[in-house]
């Protein structure tokens, strides 16, 4: 890349704007005639440059800033491990309908469209016999089958005509209700993380939302993924333990 840094001066003629450009380096600055634009051009490109990384560097801070606090605990986790405050939640006329059960069964077990891309990354053997992508992913899977919640591993979806294949699809065992489920494990990677971003749009402009029916789990090479955090989402989204609620009622 060009040496300095691109200034300009705007003036107005005949009721037009007029631009002059400079470059400034540590010598000074340096007016830079029209034969040299192209110099010009690429001192711009260089600022776009810098600009960029400036916006990716704030984002990873606030990607940062989250998971410091999300990797303490959340207050709301603190709430949900509280037996005197769960049990009043907790809902224990609610039990699975036996004909919903067999659909759900029916569903997760139906053969269905998956991510068709890198099949060689899927080298990771989950306790079902799924070949997952990660050790994170293997550990979902184990608490997802364990606590029989029905699901799908990178099952094709369709939003606003684009093709997505989320983590995990998931059907909530009393509800029968849809939620998606996405753990970001490469959030240090600008073109992962641009794809991030893209995806939670469309999620959100199609009613798909964080901490509603969308669970986000994150990881980062300084901030590896907390086990716990799985644990508490699957309790905080899909588990009702009604046989301790009633020993505290």
């Amino acid at each position: 890349m060009p040496e300095g840094r691109l200034i300009f001066s705007r003036s107005i003629v005949r009721n037009k704007p007029y631009y002059k450009w400079y470059v400034s380096t540590s010598s000074g600055r340096r007016y830079i005639p029209k034969k040299d634009r192209q110099f010009a051009r690429e001192l711009a490109k260089k600022k776009l440059r810098t600009k960029r990384l400036s916006d990716v560097e704030a984002e990873l801070n606030a990607i940062d800033s989250y998971l410091k606090k999300h990797s303490e605990g959340s207050e709301l986790e603190a709430f949900l491990e509280s037996p005197p405050f769960f049990c009043l939640l907790a809902d224990t006329e609610k039990v699975p309908d036996s004909d919903l059960s067999k659909e759900l069964e029916r569903w997760a077990n139906e053969e269905y469209e998956t991510n068709p891309f890198y099949p060689e990354r899927r080298n990771i053997p989950a306790v079902n016999g799924l070949m997952v992508r990660s050790k994170t992913e293997a550990f979902i899977v184990m608490l997802l089958v364990s606590n029989k919640i029905p699901f799908r591993y990178e099952c094709k979806i369709e939003l606003d005509g684009e093709i997505l294949y989320p983590d995990f699809l998931i059907r909530h065992p009393v509800t029968g209700e849809y939620y998606y489920w996405e753990h970001f494990g490469l959030l240090e990677d600008q073109v992962y993380r641009s794809h991030y971003f893209k995806k939670m749009r469309l999620y959100m402009n199609n009613g798909i939302l964080p901490d509603s029916n969308l669970i986000l789990t994150y990881e980062s090479l300084s901030h590896p993924f907390n086990l716990h955090i799985a644990e508490d989402k699957i309790k905080e989204f899909f588990l009702v333990d009604t046989e301790s609620a009633k020993s505290f009622l």
